[in-house]
């Protein structure tokens, strides 16, 4: 009975989650900035607009472009005409919430590759010889994450 409202609830919360990221960034970026230098300072400032960009970018690829592609595919797809598809409000809402916070933290990835490289594991020639390698990891770290947020979310 209280499908809908636990629904409307979830969504809010999920919601500001999105929202409340890039002001978490600029929060923990505030308590660390005492504590730099200068140069570190402005870096450090290019870091929470950029990682805050690609999240909330993120967000936005998954929700237009991944979600209705997903959707799509997920009502099309049959078994068997002896098995319909049944279709609710929490499972809509749990894939859309999975795909969305999914790309979201991928398109976190030129940061995260951004200090691995900063921090001496990976660099401009391990990335192109080992190219292909590092796009199928990507696919299979995307892969197990977004499957995380759907358990997560569902």
């Amino acid at each position: 009975m209280a499908g809908q409202f636990v629904t409307h609830i979830r969504i809010s919360l999920i919601a500001g989650l999105i929202l409340a990221v890039p002001y978490v960034i600029w929060e923990l970026w505030r308590f660390i900035k005492p504590a730099l230098y200068p140069k570190e300072k402005k870096h450090a400032g290019r870091f929470v607009i950029i990682s805050s960009l690609l999240f909330l970018l993120g967000i936005l690829f998954g929700y237009y472009i991944i979600v209705p592609l997903s959707l799509n595919f997920l009502n099309n797809y049959i078994v068997s005409e002896q098995v319909a598809n049944q279709i609710n409000l929490d499972s809509y809402i749990s894939i859309i919430n999975s795909v969305s916070l999914s790309s979201g933290v991928v398109f976190e990835m030129p940061v995260i590759i951004y200090f691995l490289s900063k921090l001496g594991l990976v660099g401009p020639e391990f990335l192109k010889r080992y190219r292909r390698h590092a796009i199928v990891i990507i696919l299979i770290v995307a892969a197990i994450f977004c499957l995380f947020c759907f358990i997560a979310f569902h």
